[in-house]
């Protein structure tokens, strides 16, 4: 998975509570019914398909095991930069 990937698989981890939830119950404009499968994000490989159908509502994400330990190991290089004050862009940086 590239950083972008990662990026991503955090930031559905970060959406808004209930979002995916409201969109699958139709409370929000443009939203299907219902979400029909499930995204497993094991921080390997999220596909464009993947992204539309969670963005669109027609999936919901679920985080394995794995890939919860990898968002972990992420915000531990993270909180690394910022206890030493290194320059990371968009961390440490304005």
């Amino acid at each position: 998975m590239t950083w972008g990937g990662r990026w991503l698989a955090v930031w559905l981890l970060l959406a808004p509570a209930g979002l995916g939830e409201a969109r699958a119950q139709g409370q929000v404009a443009g939203a299907p019914v219902a979400a029909t499968r499930v995204v497993v994000l094991t921080g390997d490989r999220v596909t464009i398909t993947d992204i539309v159908d969670i963005a669109e509502g027609r999936a919901s994400i679920a985080v394995s095991t794995d890939g919860m330990e990898r968002i972990r190991s992420a915000r531990g290089v993270i909180d690394h930069y910022i206890d030493q004050g290194l320059p990371a862009y968009g961390i440490t940086t304005m």
